[in-house]
């Protein structure tokens, strides 16, 4: 794994694949839950509108997993989702993200979308990312510094559990500050 500063979207020529954190809820519509900030926001605004609803599609039937969604227009780089948020949890007080935490006090049932990003949800995506990078032979793929933005975690706490599943020059953390 390679840490590089820069804009994400900066590397959409050389990257097979760029992967954009998701939560795993999905609405009534069918839609999957993007917030209001975030990349996957960020995705819908400017390089995909249909991103949350081709991920719930994906996820509903093929399940909350590591996909590849769609390419972009301009270059045959794939979005790819990575879960960093379980689709639902029971609030321990400290697993709820700070501006919903009086929502959901300890013990009632919290949606992924206000959870924190989870460690073991992450650790399970980063196996599949590199199952399916191998799979489909990619050879860059970028991603965000997961679960740092919305998902409100250290990067010390993700950065051992990347270092030790995505353990090839194949995968670059772009490490940047969010432009939304």
């Amino acid at each position: 794994m390679q840490i590089i500063k820069g804009d994400l979207w900066g590397f959409t020529q050389e990257a097979d694949a760029i992967c954009i954190p998701v939560n795993g809820f999905v609405k009534r519509n069918g839609d999957a839950v993007i917030g209001r900030t975030g990349l996957a926001h960020y995705t819908i605004t400017y390089h995909n509108s249909q991103f949350g609803t081709l991920v719930g599609n994906v996820f509903k039937f093929a399940g909350y997993s590591v996909q590849k969604i769609a390419q972009l227009k301009r270059y045959p780089t794939w979005l790819i989702t990575f879960p960093t948020k379980p689709d639902r949890m029971n609030s321990d007080g400290t697993n709820v993200i700070e501006s919903k935490s009086s929502d959901f006090p300890k013990g009632k049932s919290v949606p992924g979308w206000a959870c924190k990003a989870d460690l073991y949800t992450i650790a399970k995506s980063c196996l599949e990312l590199k199952d399916l990078t191998n799979k489909e032979g990619f050879g860059n793929i970028y991603l965000p510094k997961i679960g740092t933005g919305t998902g409100e975690r250290k990067w010390e706490e993700i950065e051992p559990i990347l270092k030790v599943s995505l353990d090839d020059d194949r995968f670059k953390v772009i490490d940047y500050d969010i432009p939304y």
